[in-house]
């Protein structure tokens, strides 16, 4: 019951925030047993679902695939794929499809950088600098 009461509360906050309030609310009432997941579809003909967990902190947050993949939007495609590290550092894209593409055996699950900063969603050319 507990629980239950923990994710509505998440639910609601996270709605009245937008999408980075997910990630600060599940922190903020202590809830990292219960990691807020969205499930995405990519823009294939079959219409292909993947559920990401979101985790982070109050100044930036990411997302992983179920096994533990990080990923990143491709805006131009619009498809999610695995996440990969550009020359300075920063997330973005590779281009295995996430639920689509096997991961590559070059990523490793829970690829992170080095040095997290400033406001982050994991999209192509990400990290407001």
């Amino acid at each position: 019951m507990k629980a239950t009461f923990r994710i509505i509360l998440i639910c609601i906050l996270a709605v009245a925030s937008g999408i980075t309030g997910i990630a600060n609310a599940y922190q903020l009432f202590g809830a990292e047993d219960i990691a807020p997941c969205v499930t995405y579809t990519q823009p294939d003909y079959y219409g292909t679902q993947f559920q990401a967990k979101l985790w982070g902190n109050s100044i930036w947050w990411e997302q992983e695939t179920s096994d533990g993949y990080t990923i990143a939007l491709n805006q131009a495609t619009g498809y999610w794929c695995y996440a990969v590290l550009d020359s300075n550092g920063f997330y973005t894209h590779s281009t295995y499809r996430v639920g689509i593409d096997s991961p590559p055996p070059t990523i490793q699950p829970h690829l992170r950088r080095s040095s997290p900063g400033g406001c982050e969603a994991v999209v192509e050319g990400s990290a407001l600098r």
